[in-house]
């Protein structure tokens, strides 16, 4: 994939969910995603939901966020 198909794909996420995101997470969207790596996950989860070592991050989400919470998050990576 070229690099400005990679831009335009990260900017239509951005463009798509960030209604969302911001009121699931409190947050923009913009926050954790970046033009070219598109959404840091590493990031989202150490600041937003702060999984434990025994659980999933999907499993926290869903516990904190709801279902809605982790389909988002699986459009976005």
């Amino acid at each position: 994939m070229k690099l400005y198909q990679i831009v335009n794909k990260n900017k239509k996420l951005v463009v798509r969910y960030a209604k969302s995101f911001q009121e699931l997470f409190g947050v923009p969207i913009q926050t954790f995603m970046h033009p070219l790596i598109g959404f840091d996950i590493v990031s989202f989860d150490s600041q937003i939901i702060r999984s434990k070592k025994k659980e999933s991050m999907r499993e926290c989400i869903k516990r904190k966020y709801g279902i809605a919470a982790v389909k988002l998050i699986e459009h976005l990576i």
